[in-house]
């Protein structure tokens, strides 16, 4: 399915080109991956505006009146997520399946939109220009006049994968999303910096089998970055291990250590265990530098229990930040109305208050009187947590059936009460991590993607050793991440939500002369890329050696230009990457090396349509 909407505006007119749309494989009603941050309060505290990405509705709630200002219905797959203000009284939201940005004007209770990009995720709204700034999956840039015409005045291609966008003087930040970077953008539309959080350094963890007691986590998955008043950023990711992981870690117990062990910057009595996937908050400095300036979050310097920390608040003078976590069905409140608090069951030093939340939170925002709204699905319900105290109530509730799948739930919540990661801490939105883990009994094994049809590409796993989710769920599921047994119910609904997942929305492709010739190449029996990578998905479903010296299961192609870096270690970190030097096999996959720079050119455009 097509549909045309803009690609690049200038002073010689506005070119169009179709959106390459994903068909769905599953059922009808496909509830979407969570993604987090649809909820914003309006800068005069009057309106709590909610997209609802299940039902595909807008919620506006008066605040002042506690009541149901008005609800408006959106087209099926619309999908809203992040939302700005624009001039007082009008909200613009991305609609993340639907390559369009609604406009909302709250007073009269309207709407209209406007064309976007395929994948629309990150909005802005600079009130010195009054511009519109939109961030998408797929790299793109667009810049719109709020308040002018529909189409927007310029489009820049940044690098995939963006996800929020600030407006700061003198430019814009931009992040991206599984390679968790901060990007900095001058007004003439120039890249002038690029930063990712540092590599955490946990000492004395001897859990781990690190020298001396020593893991080192990499920053992954940028969930939400926002700017303090003083303009710093601040960035709720996730860390991942780098190490040696086991494939049967030990139980996660405490484990006591002499305090002087922490240099004296944090008294704990016992090490707090870090599972290898955490949550954890960086500070940029004004010039978009990570800060030196250390936050004892916790113990182990991250987000304790915070599992999937899909969005964050900040209050209005920046000293209070809410997390939601939706994995853990709580919201993380640090700040000048939180207290320092103990888990007892891991007996790990955590600054904040964790809230228990009914439902699985999904977006926060601040009131005036710096309350905590909570958004929240299964159910849908929007509710307060009053300062200080932490007592929870529910404002309201959303009209309308109460959407829940089992499968949906058992991929977003952590395995287990005493587990501190869930199937979308390496799959955040179903896709991917980016992250290559080092098995200690299997080696590198770079996180694979689940879009594109999973039941069809059978079996599972680079290795091919998983039959079917079943076997997912027994030896991933409850030996690996601690999880709890699922009714065989749970686990079909599981496999079948699994299996509607889809790749981002894509620009199709504009130089299509190149892409016929990449696809030539791809289905020349010489060069043999389609011997393997076969079918509706590109699979055959094998578990060939394709010279990397280990059987591994060829994977499907759907979406693979969202899927960097590439072969199950990672040696690729983009398609061109994949296809120079040793990183993949050389000829036994595919036979390549004769092929000239142009002709790989060709090869990758072809691929990128995918």
């Amino acid at each position: 399915m097509f549909g045309l909407v803009l690609l690049a505006a200038g002073a010689c007119g506005i070119e169009v080109t179709p959106v390459v749309k994903s068909t769905p494989s599953a059922e009808a009603g496909q509830l979407p991956p969570i993604s987090g941050g649809s909820l914003l309060v309006t800068r005069d505290g009057v309106f709590a505006v909610a997209g609802d990405a299940d039902s595909d509705r807008i919620i506006v709630w008066s605040i002042a009146a506690e009541e149901l200002a008005f609800e408006m219905d959106l087209e099926a797959g619309d999908e809203p997520g992040r939302m700005v203000e624009g001039a007082a009284g009008v909200v613009h939201v991305a609609l993340r399946r639907s390559a369009s940005i609604l406009r909302l004007d709250i007073p009269n209770q309207s709407s209209t939109r406007r064309p976007a990009c395929p994948a629309p995720r990150g909005l802005a709204f600079d009130a010195g220009t009054n511009e519109l700034h939109l961030a998408c999956a797929g790299g793109e840039l667009l810049t719109y006049d709020a308040a002018g015409a529909a189409a927007a005045k310029r489009v820049l291609q940044v690098g995939r994968d963006l996800r929020d966008v600030m407006v700061r003087p003198g430019g814009l930040l931009l992040t991206q999303f599984r390679s968790p970077a901060l990007i900095q953008i001058d007004a003439a539309g120039e890249i002038q910096g690029r930063q990712t959080p540092p590599v955490f350094k946990g000492e004395h963890l001897q859990q781990f089998s690190n020298q001396n007691g020593t893991a080192l986590f990499a920053p992954t998955v940028a969930w939400r970055t926002r700017l303090l008043p003083d303009g710093r950023a601040v960035m709720v990711h996730q860390r991942a291990m780098m190490g040696e992981v086991g494939i049967h870690p030990e139980p996660n117990q405490p484990k006591e250590v002499p305090s002087s062990s922490y240099g004296g910057s944090v008294a704990a009595e016992f090490e707090c265990r870090p599972p290898i996937v955490h949550a954890a908050v960086t500070v940029f400095d004004a010039d978009g530098q990570p800060s030196s300036e250390d936050l004892p979050l916790t113990s182990f310097g991250g987000l304790h229990r915070a599992v999937l920390p899909v969005d964050f608040a900040l209050s209005a003078d920046g000293q209070s930040i809410a997390i939601a976590a939706t994995g853990s069905r709580t919201v993380k409140i640090i700040g000048q109305h939180a207290v320092s608090t103990r888990d007892a069951s891991h007996n790990c030093q955590a600054l904040g208050t964790d809230v228990q939340i009914p439902g699985q939170p999904i977006s926060v925002a601040f009131t005036a009187d710096d309350d905590v709204l909570v958004q929240t699905r299964g159910p849908a319900a929007l509710w307060r947590i009053r300062q200080p105290g932490a007592q929870v109530e529910m404002l309201f509730r959303f009209p309308g059936e109460n959407l829940r799948n089992s499968g949906h739930e058992i991929f977003h919540n952590r395995a287990s009460e005493h587990s501190d990661i869930a199937c979308a801490s390496c799959h955040p939105g179903g896709r991917d991590d980016g992250h290559t883990w080092n098995f200690s009994e299997l080696g590198l094994r770079r996180t694979q993607s689940l879009v594109g049809g999973l039941l069809a590409t059978l079996p599972l796993h680079w290795d091919g050793d998983m039959e079917d989710v079943n076997q997912i769920m027994d030896e991933v599921f409850i030996e690996r991440m601690g999880g709890d047994q699922p009714h065989p119910a749970r686990r079909a609904q599981l496999a079948l939500w699994l299996d509607g997942l889809q790749p981002l929305d894509r620009w199709a492709a504009l130089d299509r002369d190149a892409v016929k010739r990449g696809q030539s190449l791809f289905n020349d029996p010489v060069v043999a890329c389609a011997s393997c990578h076969s079918g509706a998905r590109y699979t055959n479903n094998k578990t060939v050696d394709v010279g990397t010296g280990l059987a591994l299961q060829v994977p499907g192609l759907l979406g693979i230009g969202d899927r960097a870096p590439y072969m199950h270690d990672g040696c690729a970190p983009d398609l061109a990457a994949r296809f120079v030097g040793n990183c993949g096999g050389g000829d036994a996959h595919g036979k390549t090396s004769d092929l000239s720079t142009a002709q790989i050119g060709d090869l990758v455009a072809y691929l990128e349509t995918l």
